[in-house]
């Protein structure tokens, strides 16, 4: 419990850090680097309980999901400086993606495969969120022709491609030439 308490209190001490020296520097990426920490924080609460580190996985993933939410919503108003227009576009594509590896590790899958067998809202979860988030966020993309809307989708259909790797019973050539074929049509859609 001590290791689980340093681990959160280092996590929370880097975010404020990274926090205060992203928003004096105006730098995108401390400012991501930042939230990331933060989920940590939050994902860090519950390693030292063995039932509670799928659901404190699940809060930073929602935690994640939540920032890039309202980095997507923040985006519509107009800032005199482009390096907060930046640092909204950092979080509204690499939030999603972090949240979706908070929901997809190791330990949280053997959590879910031995407490919650056969409950596939589990399973189900990333692939939900991420086709929420991504359709969102297309929909921003194309109303306000920017680009970090549209390459948060991208990511986001990246991650559920991967998720639905194992759905078929395909060899990985056939599964490799049928993802690349939706990624064209995607691709040409989106053009």
């Amino acid at each position: 419990e001590s290791g689980n308490s340093s681990g959160v209190q280092t996590s929370l001490l880097i975010a404020i850090a990274l926090l205060v020296a992203g928003l004096r520097f105006l730098n995108p990426l401390f400012i991501t680097l930042s939230a990331v920490a933060l989920s940590c924080a939050i994902g860090f609460t519950g390693t030292h309980h063995s039932g509670t580190h799928l659901s404190a996985a699940i809060a930073a993933s929602l935690f994640c999901f939540a920032v890039a939410s309202l980095a997507l919503a923040v985006g519509r108003l107009q800032f005199r400086r482009p390096s907060y227009d930046q640092m909204l576009s950092w979080l509204v594509v690499i939030m999603p993606l972090c949240g979706y590896l908070w929901l997809e590790g190791e330990y949280v899958v053997w959590v879910a495969m031995e407490s919650l067998r056969g409950a596939t809202f589990i399973r189900l979860l990333p692939v939900l969120m991420l086709v929420s988030f991504g359709v969102i966020a297309l929909i921003v993309g194309i109303h306000r022709r920017t680009h970090a809307p549209l390459i948060a989708f991208i990511v986001c259909v990246g991650c559920v491609g991967y998720e639905l790797r194992n759905l078929t019973g395909l060899s990985l050539k056939m599964r490799l030439i049928c993802g690349g074929i939706a990624t064209l049509f995607l691709t040409i859609g989106l053009d």
